[in-house]
């Protein structure tokens, strides 16, 4: 809002630290100090040496994890967030949807949910204070979500966004258990689950469907305790416009002979024929989803419209989910039992994703990519939000949601910020197609995103430089080169980022686009826009 009514607060600003407290260290170091002091001594008085290492097992664990607890505990204490108890405060985790992607944080959907109700609830201005994070999952926000609400006044009115699902693990229907002795543990002890932020949280081993239920419990307690008002949203997912994934290690050629009979069928438009080839072979582990999807396609243009959509479900929920992941039918059920469970608002937006769809069927008038949200996706999104809010608060809003609206208008979007978005888009299909048996629908989409960015913003090489590696798939297989992939990463191709190429590695890219006889009209654009508008990107680049 230009008129400065909503407050968002930077997040830097109540998360102390980037990942477990110093105190750890701290209390690790002073224990085992103590206890080699307190071993020497005793070893010394009865003259047994090795009294001091027995000493050192029995007291040094126990201690570390005592101390470290405190530590944890006390510095909660004492670094506790500011708060002005005359705003009403948004709360939301939620990985990089919640954060805006592929768009800049202020298209988030609690900028967006904000901007419905004008900046206020009442008598209130609205303050923001997003915690989400790209790639996080719920169980490592739910330790950001702790230290945000410390010492937080549950007098003061406020909500707490929760989406989750895209970043959790592979789930099948039926695949929630009961919690087990580790999460037990990481539910009394602060300290341990503060070990949740020492490695990537896209790496966590345990980031499973069990796990994800005991960090959502915990969430919703951790709000409830601060006085927020917790609303479960579903997460929608793109049905019909991005391919489940494939293994990173599937044989390319034993692969395409698999899709090779349903392709020809599709190709001469016996649409129903090549939906049966497909499940044909749709057993295989390592291309299930991909059969079901293509399968599901044939049908949807056939006019099936109800096969359609249990193949496309069906495709989701079997996804391997080996380079992104879209929230299955058994995650989003958990989320509207979880919401029943505590009482809590539902935001059923996987629902209103489908009502608002051609054919009930989420495809990519709403999403940019596989799971993140269009403009338009987000308004929706934010809207659904919005209803929760008027129910909980009596608190009508502003701006009703209108499916005809411009979505750009209402948080004002540049030119540069539509077409980085259309690049971003572009991007991650690329990502997606890497070692990919057929990734024609996937290229051919990306291609669109990339030449709607040129339009808008004719001078940045981004698109272009993502023009050249679509002819260099097309043209020399570059997606399947090993020595290539690696080039990719460099030059910042993958699921989030921005396709860029430092000073020091662009004639290396020229001279391998050249070799793989990139369109010479591409390769001239780029180095002219490098020679007027220097890159500026550092030497390396991220995972593709």
């Amino acid at each position: 809002m230009s008129d400065g009514r909503i407050s968002e607060v930077p997040t830097k600003a109540h998360v102390p630290f980037g990942g477990p407290d110093i105190s750890i260290a701290l209390a690790f170091i002073v224990v085992l100090a103590l206890v080699f002091v307190l071993g020497g001594i005793i070893g010394s008085v009865l003259r047994r040496k090795y009294l001091a290492g027995i000493l050192l097992i029995l007291l040094g664990f126990p201690g570390v994890a005592l101390l470290a607890e405190g530590g944890i505990r006390v510095s909660r204490w004492l670094l506790v967030p500011s708060f002005n108890d005359e705003t009403f405060q948004i709360f939301a985790v939620g990985g990089s949807t919640m954060q805006g992607a592929p768009y800049p944080p202020r298209f988030s959907p609690p900028a967006f949910l904000s901007s419905v109700f004008d900046g206020w609830i009442g008598a209130r201005p609205i303050e923001i204070r997003n915690i989400a994070r790209h790639g996080w999952s719920v169980c490592s926000e739910s330790v950001l979500l702790e230290r945000a609400v410390a010492g937080r006044d549950p007098g003061i009115p406020g909500v707490l966004m929760v989406y989750a699902g895209h970043n959790e693990g592979r789930v099948f229907p039926g695949s929630s258990g009961p919690s087990g002795l580790l999460d037990e543990i990481e539910n009394v002890s602060a300290a341990v689950r503060e070990w949740r932020l020492v490695f990537p949280p896209a790496l966590d081993p345990i980031n499973q469907f069990s796990r994800s239920e005991t960090c959502l419990r915990r969430v919703i307690k951790t709000a409830l305790g601060a006085g927020l008002v917790p609303l479960l949203s579903t997460a929608p997912s793109n049905h019909s416009g991005m391919e489940p994934t494939v293994p990173l290690d599937i044989d390319p050629g034993s692969a395409r002979m698999v899709l090779a009979a349903g392709r020809a069928l599709e190709d001469e438009g016996r649409l129903e024929e090549a939906s049966a080839a497909y499940l044909k072979n749709s057993s295989d582990d390592g291309l299930g989803a991909l059969l079901a999807f293509r399968a599901a396609g044939c049908l949807h243009r056939a006019g099936l419209v109800r096969e359609a959509a249990e193949l496309y479900d069906r495709a989701i929920d079997i996804d391997l989910r080996t380079r992104f992941g879209r929230a299955s039918a058994a995650q989003n059920d958990l989320i509207r039992r979880l919401a029943n469970e505590y009482r809590v608002p539902l935001v059923d937006t996987d629902r209103r994703f489908r009502a608002a769809s051609p054919d009930g069927i989420p495809g990519n008038e709403l999403f940019s990519d596989g799971h993140h949200p269009s403009l338009r996706g987000y308004r929706l999104m934010a809207d659904s939000y919005a209803q929760a809010v008027t129910r909980v608060f009596r608190q009508p809003p502003i701006r009703a949601f209108d499916a005809s609206e411009d979505p750009c208008q209402t948080l004002v979007c540049s030119l540069e910020v539509q077409a980085s978005a259309h690049v971003a888009a572009a991007n991650w299909r690329i990502a997606a197609s890497v070692r990919h048996p057929d990734p024609r629908e996937a290229l051919a989409a990306a291609s669109q995103h990339l030449q709607r960015a040129i339009e808008l913003v004719p001078n940045d090489p981004a698109p272009w430089l993502g023009m050249a590696v679509l002819d260099a798939a097309q043209r020399g297989g570059m997606l399947w080169d090993e020595s290539d992939i690696e080039r990719l990463s460099q030059w910042n191709f993958g699921f989030s980022g921005h396709p860029c190429v430092s000073a020091g590695r662009q004639e290396g890219m020229l001279v391998r686009m050249r070799e793989l006889e990139v369109a010479p009209g591409i390769l001239k654009q780029i180095k002219m826009l490098w020679e007027s508008k220097a890159e500026d990107c550092p030497e390396t680049g991220g995972d593709s």
